[in-house]
């Protein structure tokens, strides 16, 4: 019930289906659309390989995309390989995550845990970044992950900064001053 994806010809023919399950999802951002993914790999793929699985349901539509790729731990490398989702790093996105159809989260993490339980050989450790705290996925992944022994760290990687604005544009304007107008 699991497609690996390695080959950037296949990443390509992926857009609309993987556009589609993402609007479907409760992941759906900017920094997971198809688009977003691909350029990013088209620019920082040096060094690293695709590792993208499909979840596929009994039925065979595609219920989950784990947007992975691998490399290696660090520039010494050692032959440490590690698992990161596609958009990190370099560019600093938000809220990258899994994108599972809505009400199929924990039976797809599962089955993309059974595969990279059984694909050990492809990879030492898995860096998960950019997730937005809170999100469904985490709580569903640390039980999964409990349930299987395998450790997992939760931290703070970045902050995202905001602004909380007032509740209208001349609210706005009146707390600047002149000069800042």
């Amino acid at each position: 019930n699991i497609t690996v994806i390695n080959d950037e010809a296949i990443f390509v023919s992926l857009r609309d289906e993987w556009n589609h399950l993402l609007k479907n999802s409760s992941a759906d951002n900017i920094f997971l659309t198809w688009e977003w993914c691909y350029t990013w790999w088209k620019h920082y793929s040096k060094g690293k390989r695709l590792f993208i699985l499909n979840a596929l349901d009994s039925d065979g539509s595609l219920m989950a995309i784990a947007p992975l790729y691998i490399s290696p731990l660090s520039i010494s490398n050692n032959g440490v390989k590690k698992l990161k989702f596609l958009g990190s790093e370099e560019v600093c996105p938000e809220y990258l995550d899994f994108i599972t159809l809505r009400g199929k989260e924990e039976k797809a993490l599962n089955l993309i845990l059974d595969y990279l339980a059984s694909s050990k050989r492809e990879w030492d450790i898995i860096y998960l970044t950019e997730m937005a705290q809170g999100c469904s996925t985490l709580s569903i992944l640390s039980c999964l992950l409990e349930k299987r022994g395998w450790s997992f760290v939760q931290r703070p990687h970045t902050v995202n900064p905001y602004l909380t604005l007032p509740s209208s544009f001349e609210d706005y304007l009146s707390s600047l001053s002149l000069n800042m107008r």
